[in-house]
């Protein structure tokens, strides 16, 4: 059985839309900042830089509004660079994702002789490390897979291979 999952997640969306955020008094200013401060453009007003007119400058001016993407990466995982609650957004998004795309044959799965030996085929741009850029996409997949066989422990799947592809195009193949 061959499953082939063209474009799959390569970002989470954390938000729908930034909002503005200070520049703060002690904090780094760029250069250009600071020269509007020097020549009295901007003043500090409770610890926020601000306009004569009294506007706030943002400090993040060219994200406001847009979603807040994180790169999908499972060495933040490892090395604990990423919170629970981004975790488990992570978890959540990408179940969400893959379990659409596996319960389509989930039915051929549950006939399937068991223990499955399944291969994961990543096409993509080869900037990351393999094993971190498969390492949650297979974690993913697999309770996704365990939900329509019964379980993952070795009397169900007893051989799982990983082989990165570089590509511009991402796709995702799974051979069981």
């Amino acid at each position: 059985m061959v499953i082939e999952i063209t474009d799959y997640p390569e970002y989470i969306e954390l938000s729908k839309s930034q909002r503005l955020k200070p520049y703060k008094q002690g904090k780094k200013i760029t250069k250009t900042i600071q020269l509007k401060i020097d020549k009295g453009e901007y003043i500090w007003n409770n610890e926020k830089l601000v306009d004569l007119q009294g506007n706030i400058i943002p400090a993040n001016k060219t994200q406001i509004g847009k979603p807040r993407l994180k790169k999908i990466n499972g060495q933040d995982i490892w090395s604990g660079n990423v919170n629970k609650h981004t975790r488990n957004k992570y978890k959540t998004v990408l179940n969400d994702f893959y379990y659409k795309v596996i319960q389509n044959c989930g039915e051929k799965l549950k006939c399937l002789k068991k223990p499955l030996m399944i291969k994961f085929i990543f096409y993509y741009d080869g900037k990351q490390d393999l094993d971190n850029h498969s390492y949650i996409h297979i974690k993913v997949i697999l309770d996704v897979i365990k939900q329509f066989i019964g379980d993952d422990t070795l009397e169900y799947i007893n051989g799982i291979t990983i082989q990165g592809v570089k590509s511009e195009e991402r796709k995702l193949i799974i051979e069981i």
